[in-house]
C-alpha cells in the first residue's frame, strides 16, 4: 500500500524565468485511441505547483473527464519546468525514459482534485468505507526499444611462436564475439489505472490519498514494430 501525503500546491500569477519543456511520457497524438476514451466531455485545467525540496516551479496543462461508470480519466498535455528544476528533468538512456517530475505531477493532480470540493473527483474514505475505491485512469506515451545481438566467429588459426618448432595445428574450436546494440522502436500508448481512497491526515486535518493498487498496460503495438522481427520492449 502506498501513502501519498498532501502535495503543497502554490498558485503563481506570473513568471519571467526561462522554462524547460518536459516531453518524456507525455501523450502523443492518438493516445489514447478513441476506443479507450469514455463518453464524458474533456475539461481543460491549467495548474501551477511548486515542489518543496528542491523548490522547483511547474506549469502543468492537463485535461480530465468523468466517465459514466464513475471512473475518472486524465491526460497530462504538457509540463513546463520553471526555475531551479535542472536536476529533476528528463533523462533518456537506451530507450528508457526517466523523469523524476512526471510521476510526482500525476500524484499531485490526483491529490489536488480529491481535496478540491469544487471538482467532481471523489473517493471513499478508507476507514469508513473499507474495500471501496475510486478508479482513476491516466494515459501517457512511452518509448519503445529493441536490443539486438550480433554474433560472429573468429577463425581459429595456428599460433606463431617466436622460436622453432612451430605448431602445425590450430587450437581446438574457434572464438565467437557477441555485440549488443540498442535500436529505437518508436512509441506506444500506455494506460495506468489507480484504485484510490482517502483517509484523514494526522497533520492539519488534511485528507491523505491512499493508492490501494496500480496497474500498467500497453495499448497497441510500438509504432516501429514492423521494422523488427523481435518484439519491441516498452516503457509502460
Amino acid at each position: 500500500m502506498k501513502y501519498i501525503g498532501k502535495m503543497f500546491v502554490v498558485l503563481v500569477c506570473c513568471a519571467t524565468w526561462a522554462t524547460l519543456p518536459l516531453y518524456s511520457q507525455l501523450p502523443d497524438p492518438g493516445c489514447p485511441p478513441a476506443s479507450e476514451e469514455c463518453d464524458g466531455p474533456l475539461i481543460d485545467v491549467y495548474h501551477w505547483m511548486i515542489t518543496i525540496n528542491p523548490r522547483c516551479t511547474l506549469e502543468v496543462n492537463y485535461s480530465y473527464r468523468v466517465c459514466s461508470d464513475g471512473s475518472f480519466q486524465f491526460y497530462i498535455r504538457d509540463i513546463l519546468a520553471v526555475n531551479n528544476c535542472e536536476g529533476m528533468t528528463s533523462l533518456e538512456v537506451d530507450g528508457l525514459s526517466l523523469s523524476t517530475l512526471i510521476e510526482y505531477v500525476q500524484l499531485n493532480i490526483m491529490q489536488r482534485n480529491l481535496e478540491d470540493a469544487s471538482d467532481p473527483w471523489d473517493a471513499p474514505n478508507c476507514e469508513t468505507d473499507p474495500g471501496q475505491t475510486s478508479t482513476i485512469v491516466q494515459f501517457y506515451s512511452a518509448n519503445c526499444w529493441v536490443w539486438q545481438k550480433c554474433t560472429w566467429e573468429i577463425e581459429a588459426t595456428p599460433p606463431v611462436c617466436d622460436t622453432d618448432p612451430q605448431p602445425d595445428f590450430p587450437p581446438p574450436g574457434g572464438l565467437s564475439v557477441d555485440k549488443w546494440s540498442w535500436h529505437d522502436c518508436g512509441r506506444t500508448c500506455c494506460k495506468r489505472t489507480y484504485e484510490v481512497c482517502v483517509r484523514s491526515g494526522e497533520v492539519q486535518f488534511d485528507d491523505v490519498m491512499v493508492v490501494k493498487s496500480m496497474t500498467r498496460e500497453k495499448i497497441g503495438d510500438c509504432s516501429d514494430q514492423n521494422s523488427f522481427q523481435k518484439p519491441c520492449q516498452d516503457g509502460c
